[in-house]
Order: C-alpha cells, then structure tokens, then sequence
C-alpha cells in the first residue's frame, strides 16, 4: 500500500485513477504526514463490507445531473463515481 499526499493526489490525479483502477493498487491519502483516506480499486470496496457499500451506492446524488459525489461519516469516505 502506497502513500501520497492529498497535494500530490491532486496535482496527479488521472494517474492516481489509473494506478488504482488498473493495477488495483491500494493508495493511502495523507495530509501532514497522518493517513486521512484510503482510494481502493471498486472490486475490494464491494468485497470488504458488501451491505455497507450497498447502502452507500444507493444514497441519492447530491445534484442529479451529477454522477459523481464524496460520501463520508465519522469514520470514512468514499468517492462515488457512478458512468
């Protein structure tokens, strides 16, 4: 598992997509040196907890003519990207 911070996150983010997406490589996000999020590939997110991830792809889109949006609570989030 990678770390990167969330500026380099930022500045390269279609290679983050693509490191994730294809290699299914597991990215830890970090802001001042502390882990803040984690970007997983869609297959481990819908394996780790399938009744979690379930109700968190049908929450409704905050802006319908979105498809994306970030889900979070207390203890996580989550980038929904839904095409």
């Amino acid at each position: 598992m990678a770390d990167l911070s969330t500026v380099k996150a930022r500045n390269q983010f279609a290679d983050l997509i693509n490191r994730v997406a294809y290699s299914k490589e597991r990215v830890i996000l970090t802001r001042r040196g502390k882990a803040l999020v984690a970007v997983v590939h869609f297959e481990d997110l819908q394996q780790s907890n399938a009744t979690e991830t379930k109700a968190i792809l049908e929450l409704p889109m905050p802006n319908p003519s979105s498809n994306a949006c970030i889900v979070s609570n207390e203890s996580a989030a989550f980038a929904v990207i839904r095409g």
